[in-house]
């Protein structure tokens, strides 16, 4: 009878053994199945984790994995009774998922990263004590321990071909056997070349990714390159060039922000032809610079890009762009053909680090496609008599239409060089617009930009055509040279002027004119000083009003 109870006891203990043994092979089967299925590495180490705690019984489960700096346990995967994780977390103040653990020689976990030992341990205390290197937090191990109530743990190296990257541990409400250390080392081989393989696997993903997205940019970029070459080869209107360059940049490389300039004919100043999204003191400043001023001129002058990520760190450079703090990060190329720079297309962006060498170079090879189109265009408009044109956009301001600063100095020095050689009279106008600074603080800069117009509109109606000449001598300053006019006859075309616009209808601003006589050998410098004095006397007498400089 005693024979026949203990083969029945020893049945029993074969049939759990038998059962456990399949729960534990029908386990590695699921993590199988997950590891090839699951969508992300972070899916498949939980369901290893809950798998394990689920189907064999044990307390508690956790995957670790190594930080890249090798100076934590990141805690990737943990599986526990939910009561006894809110207690802990409420206890700590700590997240156990994505818990960082730290990994110092004393440590429990030392002995299994890095001499790839097995733990096993019933120091509760210890394994709690060592999850945070705070001082106070390792004074509540002995609470934790208690709240878990785990009478053992078992952690293993997780190992794959790069070697040990983490650690695979389980918890019992039992004391843990040598079968369960056994165990949980087979799951661990398994594991751990899971990972690999999945990490592997995501890195591919993100690199075929990575590769998929270069190829869709370069299209991208290429077609851009093509279009731009295709209009410039159809067509020499440098207008339908130069708009449908700049448009299809800032396009293709999703911007806001871009402008174009032509070099004059004497390659002496750059001129801004295009823009879109320019501040407007920007556009006003950028008008017309010299060469070697500013990144329009710098990338003329040097011939060469400018590709700069980060503004903000610029020791020297351009003040302008100093001023606007709001952009980070510019490109410019030249437009060049034949080694001759002929313009200069720029893209800014508010965001640092915003161009890729790929992007500079699609820049820069736009720049020559459209620099040879620049160079075609020339040719055909010398050819035709169309030259003309460039020249009056390098001497014309865009804003007014008048002729500008430049363009008016040389032609104050011819006029005076012939009215001193046939000794017939000369006089000059100095007009400034009185409160554009307070009108444009009422209004806006955009209604300030009309009444400059408006100024410009009020010259060319008083004054005498193919004789006399408006120009915009800067900011709210305008200049008119009337040959064969004495002072007599000066103020009769001043008052005209001033009472031209007073006709128009922008609020709080008039004319201050200031007149002044050439007299013999007089210097072009001690002219304009001598009307731009007048001028100011006209305004400290309340403005809206012409006075005359006698010499």
């Amino acid at each position: 009878m005693a024979d026949m109870i203990g083969n029945t006891k020893a049945g029993e203990a074969q049939a759990r053994q038998l059962e456990r043994l399949r729960a534990e092979l029908d386990l590695l089967h699921s993590i199988n199945r997950a590891l090839v299925g699951a969508a992300s590495l972070e899916d498949t180490l939980q369901k290893v984790v809950e798998g394990i705690t689920a189907t064999l019984g044990y307390a508690a489960a956790d995957i670790q994995l190594l930080s890249e700096d090798k100076r934590h346990l990141v805690m990737s995967a943990f599986s526990a009774d939910s009561g006894v994780v809110r207690q802990i977390e409420k206890v700590t103040g700590l997240k156990i998922k994505g818990l960082e653990i730290p990994l110092f020689r004393q440590s429990v976990n030392w002995p299994v990263i890095v001499k790839g030992e097995p733990l096993v341990t019933q120091d509760m205390e210890r394994v709690f004590a060592d999850i945070s290197d705070s001082n106070t937090l390792r004074k509540l191990a002995p609470m934790l321990a208690r709240i878990a109530g785990f009478s053992g743990v078992i952690r293993v190296p997780l190992r794959s071909p790069v070697g040990i990257i983490g650690l695979l541990g389980i918890a019992g409400h039992t004391p843990l056997s040598e079968g369960d250390l056994q165990m949980v080392q087979h799951f661990a081989g398994q594991v751990g070349l899971a990972i690999e393989k999945a990490r592997l696997e995501q890195q591919l993903r993100e690199y075929s990714e990575h590769l998929e997205t270069m190829v869709r940019e370069r299209t991208r970029e290429l077609e851009a390159i093509n279009q731009i070459a295709a209009t410039a080869s159809r067509s020499l209107n440098l207008d339908i060039i130069l708009k449908n360059a700049l448009a299809k940049v800032l396009e293709v490389l999703d911007l806001k922000v871009g402008a174009v300039f032509i070099t004059d004919e004497r390659k002496a100043t750059v001129n801004l032809m295009f823009h879109q999204g320019l501040p407007e003191d920007m556009v006003r400043a950028l008008d017309v610079v010299d060469v070697g001023d500013g990144y329009p001129g710098l990338v003329v002058q040097q011939g060469e890009p400018i590709v700069e990520n980060n503004l903000d760190a610029m020791q020297v450079g351009d003040e302008l762009l100093k001023r606007h703090a709001e952009f980070k990060s510019i490109v410019a190329v030249p437009l060049d053909s034949k080694g001759t720079v002929r313009g200069v297309l720029a893209v800014l962006s508010e965001h640092k680090n915003r161009f890729s060498n790929a992007e500079a170079k699609m820049l820069a090879t736009i720049g020559s496609e459209v620099g040879v189109a620049l160079e075609n265009a020339w040719l055909y408009e010398k050819s035709y008599a169309h030259s003309k044109k460039m020249e009056e956009l390098s001497i014309t301001d865009s804003l007014t239409g008048l002729f500008n600063r430049r363009h008016f100095y040389r032609r104050l020095k011819e006029e005076l060089a012939r009215a001193t050689r046939q000794k017939h009279p000369l006089s000059l106008l100095v007009v400034d617009l009185d409160n554009l600074k307070g009108y444009n603080d009422k209004f806006g800069h955009l209604k300030g930009d009309e009444a400059l117009r408006g100024v410009a509109q009020a010259i060319r109606a008083g004054i005498r055509q193919d004789v006399d000449t408006g120009y915009r001598h800067g900011g709210d300053e305008f200049a008119v040279i009337l040959p064969y006019s004495d002072h007599v006859e000066a103020r009769v075309v001043a008052e005209r002027i001033r009472r031209t616009f007073e006709g128009f209808s922008f609020p709080g601003t008039s004319l201050s004119i200031g007149i002044a006589q050439h007299g013999g050998e007089e210097k072009v410098d001690d002219l304009v000083t001598r009307a731009d004095t007048a001028m100011y006397v006209a305004k400290n007498f309340g403005g809206n009003r012409v006075y005359v400089e006698k010499s």
